[in-house]
């Protein structure tokens, strides 16, 4: 499963006595611990975007597998995340077309998948 995780600056903006991106890592934290209690054998890699620039540079191409795939990575993602503050611009549909090259080649058996979450609409055109 990859998850794409919009972290521009739009996600700094209050939202229920917290911010979008706090609330966002939190739901997220608890899905892949979840999902890794019910079947270790799933691995995650996260892909973020509007991270890595500030939002007056308008970088259409910020975006970034911050994670490469793994089984069992729940703590590490944690510690990347706890890292990393939303800043830049929302590139959505670059940072998809990245993605599909995310994936490690695997098997017949692979079933990929992709979770995009995002508070906002496309900025890049």
């Amino acid at each position: 499963i990859l998850i794409v995780l919009d972290w521009s600056g739009s996600m700094k903006d209050a939202w229920n006595n917290s911010t979008k991106y706090e609330t966002a890592r939190e739901i997220l934290f608890k899905t892949i611990d979840s999902i890794q209690k019910k079947n270790n054998q799933i691995e995650f890699g996260i892909r973020i975007f509007g991270h890595q620039s500030p939002r007056q540079d308008r970088n259409c191409k910020d975006s970034k597998l911050e994670v490469s795939f793994g089984k069992g990575n729940a703590k590490y993602i944690k510690d990347v995340l706890s890292g990393i503050t939303p800043q830049g611009w929302t590139p959505i549909a670059y940072s998809l077309e990245q993605a599909a090259d995310d994936f490690p080649a695997t098997g017949s058996n692979a079933h990929n998948a992709i979770i995009l979450i995002t508070d906002g609409l496309e900025t890049c055109n």
